[in-house]
């Protein structure tokens, strides 16, 4: 489905025409213009394999195999632009998905433990000076939250920032105390 959506881009911009480029140099894709061409058939994968040994990897995290099984089927969509990616972390708007990710599964608990170390380091060292926080992109608020409960919070300022609105009023509730 993707390499007959390929030739009908009149332009490829941005991460997919960096890496048709690149497989076009590596000798994979051969290139002609602004159409890309693998010069031989893949074998196809064995998907129900690759899914299980997906799951096994992840099964310490069902809410990421579960949105990579979503991916899937979507990718060619996303990559052509005629999808965003965001429906895939945020589908059909609910941030029940990247919420789970952000803030349940154990890489981002250690980011942001990591985060909370780097931050309580900075203030313990910095004695009663004032603290202005900048977090550009915050999102779902998962980073935030860990980190507040070890801010002065007389001494600090703390900025929130997103593209989307949707994204600034979810977090003006969820972390208003």
């Amino acid at each position: 489905e993707l390499a007959a959506q390929l030739h009908i881009l009149p332009t490829y911009t941005g991460l997919l025409g960096r890496w048709l480029r690149r497989l076009a140099a590596e000798g994979l894709l051969t290139a002609e213009g602004e159409c890309f061409a693998a010069p031989h058939s893949l074998p196809a994968p064995d998907l129900a394999a690759l899914a299980a040994a997906a799951q096994e990897q992840l099964a310490d995290a069902p809410m990421l195999f579960d949105y990579v099984e979503r991916c899937g089927p979507r990718l060619a969509a996303v990559l052509t632009g005629a999808l965003s990616g965001l429906e895939t972390l945020f589908p059909g708007g609910s941030p029940v998905l990247a919420e789970a990710i952000y803030q349940e599964w154990a890489g981002s608990r250690y980011y942001a433990n990591l985060m909370r170390g780097v931050l309580g380091a900075y203030v313990a060292a910095h004695g009663l000076r004032p603290l202005r926080i900048l977090e550009v992109g915050a999102g779902t608020g998962a980073t935030t939250a860990a980190l507040l409960p070890i801010l002065p919070a007389a001494r600090t300022h703390y900025d929130f920032t997103d593209v989307s609105d949707l994204f600034l009023s979810r977090a003006a509730a969820k972390l208003a105390a």
